[in-house]
Protein backbone atom coordinates (compact mmCIF):
# COMPACT_ATOMS: atom_id res chain seq x y z
CA UNK A 1 0.00 0.00 0.00
CA UNK A 2 0.55 3.94 -0.32
CA UNK A 3 2.84 5.25 3.01
CA UNK A 4 1.32 8.61 3.85
CA UNK A 5 2.26 11.13 6.01
CA UNK A 6 -0.10 13.56 8.08
CA UNK A 7 0.51 16.40 9.64
CA UNK A 8 -2.07 18.75 12.09
CA UNK A 9 -1.80 21.25 14.03
CA UNK A 10 -2.40 21.26 17.61
CA UNK A 11 -3.10 24.28 20.67
CA UNK A 12 -0.07 22.66 23.53
CA UNK A 13 0.41 23.83 26.67
CA UNK A 14 4.32 24.38 26.90
CA UNK A 15 5.52 25.65 30.43
CA UNK A 16 9.18 25.04 30.42
CA UNK A 17 9.05 26.83 26.68
CA UNK A 18 11.44 24.21 25.27
CA UNK A 19 9.70 23.56 22.24
CA UNK A 20 10.56 25.33 19.01
CA UNK A 21 9.43 25.63 15.46
CA UNK A 22 9.63 22.68 13.49
CA UNK A 23 10.82 20.23 16.65
CA UNK A 24 8.94 17.00 17.08
CA UNK A 25 7.33 16.21 20.24
CA UNK A 26 5.12 14.11 22.23
CA UNK A 27 2.00 15.76 23.55
CA UNK A 28 -0.72 13.95 25.86
CA UNK A 29 -4.15 14.87 26.10
CA UNK A 30 -5.44 16.89 29.12
CA UNK A 31 -8.29 19.07 31.34
CA UNK A 32 -8.92 22.09 29.21
CA UNK A 33 -6.86 24.70 29.83
CA UNK A 34 -7.74 27.71 27.78
CA UNK A 35 -10.64 27.78 25.13
CA UNK A 36 -7.98 25.91 22.69
CA UNK A 37 -5.77 24.20 24.58
CA UNK A 38 -6.60 20.66 25.24
CA UNK A 39 -2.97 19.05 25.07
CA UNK A 40 0.26 19.15 26.96
CA UNK A 41 3.95 18.56 25.84
CA UNK A 42 5.41 15.72 27.17
CA UNK A 43 8.80 15.83 25.74
CA UNK A 44 11.04 17.04 22.68
CA UNK A 45 11.63 14.14 20.91
CA UNK A 46 14.04 15.61 17.88
CA UNK A 47 15.26 19.33 17.16
CA UNK A 48 13.76 20.27 13.45
CA UNK A 49 14.54 22.95 11.01
CA UNK A 50 12.51 26.24 10.87
CA UNK A 51 12.75 26.94 7.50
CA UNK A 52 12.81 23.38 6.08
CA UNK A 53 9.51 21.61 5.20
Amino acid sequence: GKVIRQRRKYHVHDAENIAAVGDVVDIAECRPLSATKRWRLVSKVAAGDEGAR
